[in-house]
C-alpha cells in the first residue's frame, strides 16, 4: 500500500515540476524519458506484474543512477528559471530532489534483482 502512494505521489510531483519549471535547459528533455520509464517500473513493482524482462531492468536500474548523477551535476538553470524555483537555491533542490527519487532507486533495484517471483516463469 505504501509503495503504490509514492508511485502516485511521484506521478503528481514529477507532473507538477514539469508543469511549474518547464523545459529550460535540455537536461529537462532528455529527463523525461529516464521519468517515464521508471514510471513504469514503478507500476510493475507496485502492481507486481511483468513489465518487458527483468534484463531491462537491471540494465535501466544503472543506467537511471548515472543518469541522476549526470542530471544533479549538469550546467544550473538559467537566469530566468532560477527565478521560477521561487528562490529555492540549487542544492536545496538538488537535496530534496534525491530524498524524492532515492525510494524509486530502491523500488527498481527490488524490482530488478529482487522480485524473483514476478520474473519466474
Amino acid at each position: 500500500m505504501l509503495w503504490k502512494a509514492y508511485f502516485w505521489f511521484i506521478v503528481v510531483f514529477s507532473l507538477s515540476v514539469y508543469l511549474w519549471l518547464g523545459f529550460p535547459r535540455i537536461w529537462e528533455i532528455m529527463d523525461v524519458p529516464f521519468t517515464i520509464v521508471g514510471v513504469i517500473g514503478l507500476v510493475g513493482f507496485c502492481w507486481e506484474k511483468r513489465i518487458l524482462n527483468q534484463l531491462f531492468w537491471k540494465t535501466y536500474f544503472f543506467a537511471d543512477v548515472i543518469w541522476c548523477v549526470v542530471y544533479s551535476f549538469a550546467p544550473p538553470h538559467p537566469k530566468d528559471a532560477a527565478l521560477d524555483m521561487r528562490g529555492i537555491s540549487e542544492s536545496v533542490s538538488t537535496i530534496f530532489g534525491w530524498a524524492i527519487i532515492i525510494p524509486a532507486f530502491v523500488a527498481l533495484f527490488l524490482y530488478s534483482f529482487g522480485r524473483s517471483d514476478i520474473w519466474e516463469d
